[in-house]
């Protein structure tokens, strides 16, 4: 609750209600106030178990028992003067969400594609046979798109699958009925990681969270682990 400047007759109270309360969120309560500062004017509420001191607590109410951490190693490191190196890469990364994707069992799962980009990752899919390449739930891509006969018969089941791939912009506060998620890249911080892991085994429900990094990058998912009490497995 405030009282307006120059109007003493009127309070007024604001309730501002976010999955993730960031500085944004803050900066804009501090306009809508008029406040130099948010903790002279507003109030965080939380979870209780977000406000406990433990630390095991807290990651617990973050990302729940019932999710798996696991990854990926991409083999053969990238030659730095390889002809085409950026296409040559992509290749890679793909080739990699491929073989993840054979060792699932299929059911719907989501991939955020770091810098290799949407577009690469969804053609990949579509042109080696699979058929519900999504999206946003909003916008579903057209699954008709350079199809290949041979490798959709070798597929299965994943060709009738959702698969979404989706900007790590986009990710935070999606929730969409997956079962895995597959983060290309080592995600640039834990709390990075929290949001992106997070779309999966909501609401009580199981889930995995599967890494796919070259190996240069094996530092900072093991400093992400320590930061969050995570075991990974392969």
């Amino acid at each position: 609750r405030f009282t307006r400047p120059n109007s003493p007759s009127r309070n007024v109270q604001v309730v501002a209600v976010s999955a993730t309360v960031g500085r944004s969120l803050r900066r804009q309560m501090m306009r809508i106030l008029q406040t130099s500062t948010i903790d002279g004017a507003a109030r965080l509420i939380t979870l209780r178990s977000r406000n406990g001191k433990s630390a095991e607590t807290r990651r617990a109410s973050l990302l729940p028992d019932t999710l798996k951490h696991s990854y990926h190693i991409l083999d053969s490191p990238m030659a730095e003067n390889a002809p085409n190196n950026k296409n040559h890469h992509h290749e890679r990364i793909c080739a990699a969400v491929l073989s993840v994707l054979q060792g699932l069992e299929p059911s719907p799962l989501l991939i955020f594609p770091g810098r290799v980009g949407v577009e690469s990752v969804q053609s990949y899919l579509r042109d080696v046979g699979f058929k519900q390449i999504r999206g946003l739930p909003t916008t579903h891509s057209d699954p008709t798109d350079t199809l290949n006969t041979e490798a959709t018969q070798s597929i299965g089941d994943w060709e009738t699958t959702p698969i979404y791939v989706i900007k790590e912009r986009l990710g935070r506060g999606l929730d969409l009925p997956v079962s895995a998620v597959l983060i290309v890249g080592v995600p640039s911080s834990p709390s990075a990681y929290i949001h992106l892991a997070g779309r999966t085994a909501r609401s009580s429900a199981s889930g995995t969270a599967i890494t796919i990094f070259e190996p240069r990058d094996a530092k900072k998912l093991v400093s992400i682990a320590k930061t969050l009490g995570l075991k990974y497995q392969r």
